[in-house]
This record gives structure tokens, C-alpha cells and sequence, in this order.
């Protein structure tokens, strides 16, 4: 299970509206309703469906993100759990993904997986006759925050937000994932940011390297996909970087290690970017106008 995404927000959309649909960025995640998750995960769960149990082994912060999230109360065969964990449903998006005749439902799923696998993976399935049955399942693709968008084939695929951490070093990725070629999913990102103001400028990797490197904050604000009169994706960021002097830096590292966020006093002043990618039924692609703003907000420290 992904702790560090539980409490990100998730969002199910069919198809193009002529409103804007926009991701939940930053707001509440929603549950998928308990009657789908049961129809579903039965089809593959060792064990009965049920709503998560409180681990004792996990902080309460972890247990209380999960609470109210139904699924495996054991983890099938076919995954990879690192600890006794539940397997549970944190998003289902009903579709074409494969076929636009196809009539399909792919389930993001927390648990029964390690940090190297982004704590999570998806499962599709597939109804015929009525019945669902299993298609596939991937470890480390991520499903738990998309928007769902039609191809000029009829079929649909997902654009999705994840994120990860190492080393205090944040960072947000926005891909397309065309569940026709699931393993393939990595090759098809949008825009990766990466922020790291709780490193303080130190690199925690090499314990004798005392320079202060830049830090960033790079932040999606709002994405959101736009049917008409032009298909097209808007993204805000919200971006900044600054390099602290050295009496600031040791102030950072007080905070950090208590532990206590970065003191705002600390934190790089930001803008916001807006950003636009058009949509031709296939593809995304940067309009030309915003390519240098893309490259600011990607940009990764400590290279400058």
C-alpha cells in the first residue's frame, strides 16, 4: 500500500464532457462505492471482501487514511506483498481501454506490494455474459488519480497523477496510461516534477558533501481536461527554487529533524505556470509557446 498517496485524492471519470473535468489535486480522496468493489475484487480475492482492518505494526496516520477502503483482506498469488497487508480498492474506472467494443473496469489498487512497485498496482477486468473476469494485473502502475479520456478509436485511457519519495526528495509524475500496452505504461509521461524543500540543500546521500544545494518547491495546482472547442489538457504548477545561506540551512535542519515541515520563512518564493497540452485524439503534445516554462518546472536540483 502506498502510504504516501492515501491521502491523495481520487477521482473516476467516463468519457469527454464539455465541462472541464479536473483532478482532485490536493482535495479528499473519494472511496469507490462498496457494492462495485465487492462485485469486482470477489472474482480474485483469496479470501472475503471486506472494509480495511487496523494494522497494529502501522502508524495510526497510515490506519486512519485507510479506513473506510474495501477489498482483499489477503493478498492474491499474484502479487508481491512485502508484509501482511489487505489488498483494497482505491479507484475503478469503467471503460473501452482495450476495445472500443470492450466493456471493461480498471481497479488502482493499494497493498500487497513494496516501495520498488509504488505500494500498489491495477487489475483489469473484463464482462462478458454478465460475468467479470480478470485480464491482468500490474505492479507499480498506479491508477488511483486519472481522468478518463476518449480516443478517436473509441477507446479510452487514463491520464494520471502519482507521486514518490526518496530521500526527502518528492516527486510528482503526470503520464498517459494505455491500458491496450500496460507494461509499457512508463514511456508515456506528460510532465515530472520534483521538489525537495525538506532536504534543506543537503544532500543526504554523501555524508561528508557540506555544499548547499538549490531547493524547489513544484507543485501541481489544477489539471484538467477540456473537450471544447479544442480537446486540450491545462496544467498549473506552482513553482520556485531558492539556495539558503548557511545560518538558514541549520535553522531548515532543526525543523526537519524534529520532525517539523520546512519553516514557510525557508520555503523558495513561487509563481504559477499554466501550461497546455492539445489533444488529437491520440496524443498530447506541449504547444510550442509553453515549452520553456515545461523545462523551469521540470527542472531537477542540484543542477542549475
Amino acid at each position: 500500500m502506498k502510504w504516501s498517496t492515501l491521502l491523495a485524492p481520487v477521482l473516476v471519470v467516463s468519457g469527454m464532457a464539455a465541462e472541464p473535468v479536473e483532478l482532485r489535486v490536493d482535495r479528499v480522496p473519494i472511496r469507490p462505492p462498496e457494492a462495485e468493489v465487492r462485485e469486482l475484487l470477489s472474482v480474485v480475492c483469496p479470501g472475503k471482501v471486506d472494509g480495511y482492518r487496523d494494522n497494529k505494526s502501522l502508524p495510526e496516520e497510515v490506519n486512519a487514511a485507510s479506513r473506510g477502503f474495501f477489498g482483499c483482506q489477503s493478498c492474491p498469488d499474484f502479487t508481491n506483498p512485502p508484509l501482511n497487508s489487505a489488498w483494497q480498492a482505491e479507484a475503478i474506472h469503467y471503460g473501452h481501454f482495450t476495445a472500443a467494443d470492450a466493456d471493461e473496469a480498471a481497479v488502482a489498487t493499494g497493498g500487497c506490494e513494496s516501495h520498488v512497485d509504488q505500494w500498489g498496482g491495477t487489475v483489469l477486468f473484463a464482462r462478458s455474459g454478465g460475468t467479470w473476469h480478470m485480464k491482468w494485473y500490474q505492479a507499480s502502475l498506479i491508477t488511483s488519480d486519472c481522468l478518463q479520456v476518449r480516443r478517436r478509436d473509441g477507446r479510452d485511457m487514463l491520464v494520471c497523477e502519482d507521486n514518490d519519495a526518496h530521500q526527502a526528495v518528492l516527486t510528482h509524475i503526470l503520464s498517459v496510461v494505455d491500458l491496450s500496452r500496460h507494461e509499457r505504461f512508463r514511456q508515456d509521461g506528460i510532465l515530472r516534477l520534483t521538489e525537495n524543500p525538506e532536504t534543506c540543500g543537503a544532500n543526504w546521500t554523501v555524508a561528508d558533501d557540506n555544499t548547499i544545494y538549490p531547493v524547489q518547491v513544484a507543485n501541481f495546482r489544477r489539471i484538467a481536461f477540456v473537450a471544447e472547442p479544442r480537446p486540450r489538457l491545462e496544467i498549473s504548477v506552482e513553482y520556485g527554487w531558492r539556495v539558503l545561506a548557511a545560518a538558514e540551512q541549520s535553522a531548515c535542519l532543526a525543523a526537519v529533524r524534529k520532525p517539523q515541515p520546512t519553516p514557510a520563512a525557508l520555503r523558495p518564493a513561487t509563481k504559477t505556470y499554466h501550461l497546455e497540452f492539445g489533444f488529437d485524439g491520440e496524443r498530447f503534445e506541449l504547444r510550442d509557446q509553453d515549452v520553456a516554462a515545461s523545462k523551469l518546472v521540470e527542472t531537477y536540483p542540484p543542477v542549475r
